[in-house]
C-alpha cells in the first residue's frame, strides 16, 4: 500500500482523490429469500442491503443526500434502482431522487441500446469509477460522492440446498482534496 501512495503521490493526478476516501460502511442484510430464479434476478437480495447501508451511514454520519454531489451504486440496474429509491422513500424517509445515479444505468444508453435494465457485475463500478467519476472529481465537478458496491453472497451449494441468499453493500466516502 505504501508503494502504490508513493506512485501516485509522484504522478499525482490521482492524489487529491485517492487520499481523502474518509469513510467506509458495509451491511449484510439476508432477507430469507432462497429461490433466485422465482424473484427477479439477485436485485432482491442486495437492493435491501443497498438501502440499509445507504440509510446507516446517513444516520450515523448526521448528513443526507444532499450533503453529497452525488450518490452511485455499482449496478443495480434500473429495476434495482428504482427499487432502492422505493425503499429509501418508504422504510426511510429519504429521497434520492435529485442526485443519484447507478454505474449499470450509466454504461449503455437504454433509449438507444437493447440493454434491458443495463449493466451488470463488478466491471460496472470500475469502469466508472476510473474513467467518469474519478475524472469529475479530477475535473472539479464532483468534490464530495457516495460510491457502494452491492453483491448477492452466492453459493450454488447453498442455493440448491434451500438457503437463502443474503445481500452485501460496501460504501466509501470519497471527497476530492487539495493537491499538497
Amino acid at each position: 500500500m505504501i508503494k502504490l501512495y508513493h506512485k501516485i503521490r509522484k504522478k499525482s493526478t490521482l492524489y487529491a482523490v485517492l487520499m481523502h476516501c474518509v469513510d467506509f460502511f458495509s451491511a449484510l442484510v439476508n432477507k430469507g429469500f432462497r429461490d433466485f430464479e422465482k424473484i427477479y434476478g439477485f436485485l432482491l437480495t442486495f437492493t435491501p442491503a443497498a438501502c440499509k447501508t445507504l440509510a446507516e451511514f446517513f444516520r450515523d454520519t448526521k448528513t443526507s443526500p444532499d450533503d453529497y454531489d452525488a450518490i452511485f451504486t455499482g449496478d443495480l440496474g434500473f429495476v434495482g434502482s428504482e427499487l432502492l429509491k422505493e425503499l429509501m422513500k418508504k422504510e426511510c424517509g429519504i429521497s434520492l431522487d435529485k442526485n443519484y445515479f447507478d454505474c449499470g444505468l450509466m454504461i449503455y444508453d437504454r433509449e438507444n441500446q437493447d440493454v434491458h435494465s443495463g449493466g451488470s457485475g463488478c466491471g460496472c463500478s470500475a469502469s466508472v469509477l476510473c474513467s467518469h467519476i474519478l475524472n469529475s472529481m479530477k475535473n472539479g465537478k464532483y468534490s464530495n460522492i457516495l460510491f457502494m458496491a452491492t453483491g448477492a453472497l452466492m453459493s450454488p451449494v447453498s442455493s440448491k440446498e434451500g438457503e437463502s441468499i443474503p445481500g452485501i453493500a460496501h460504501l466509501v466516502n470519497i471527497r476530492r482534496g487539495e493537491r499538497k
